[in-house]
C-alpha cells in the first residue's frame, strides 16, 4: 500500500527535486505571483513549451486546464483528479 499523499511547503529561496514519474502537483496560495526556476529534460522543456504557446487569432478559447491535460496526456503524464490533489488545484482563468 502506498503512502499518503501531502502537500509540502516550499519557501523562497528553496531547492527541490521531483524524481523521474513522482506524482506531483503544484499550487500557489498566495495571493502574489509565484516564480520558479525550472532545471529538467529536454523532453519537459518541450512540454512546457506546448503548454505555454499562445493560441491562434479567432481561435476558440479553451480552459486553460483543458490545454495542460491534453498536453500531459499527450507527453505521457499523471493527471490527478481533484480528490487526488487534496482541495484541488488552482487554475488562473484567462
Amino acid at each position: 500500500m502506498g503512502e499518503t499523499p501531502q502537500w509540502v511547503r516550499i519557501k523562497a529561496g528553496d531547492v527541490f527535486h521531483i524524481p523521474p514519474g513522482a506524482k506531483h502537483a503544484f499550487r500557489n496560495r498566495a495571493r502574489q505571483p509565484a516564480v520558479m526556476i525550472v532545471i529538467s529534460t529536454s523532453r519537459q522543456g518541450r512540454f512546457f513549451r506546448d503548454v505555454g504557446t499562445p493560441i491562434a487569432a479567432g481561435t476558440p478559447l479553451v480552459r486553460p486546464s483543458d490545454v495542460c491535460v491534453e498536453a500531459a496526456e499527450s507527453y505521457g503524464h499523471w493527471n490527478g483528479t481533484p480528490e487526488e490533489c487534496a482541495d484541488g488545484l488552482a487554475l488562473s482563468s484567462m
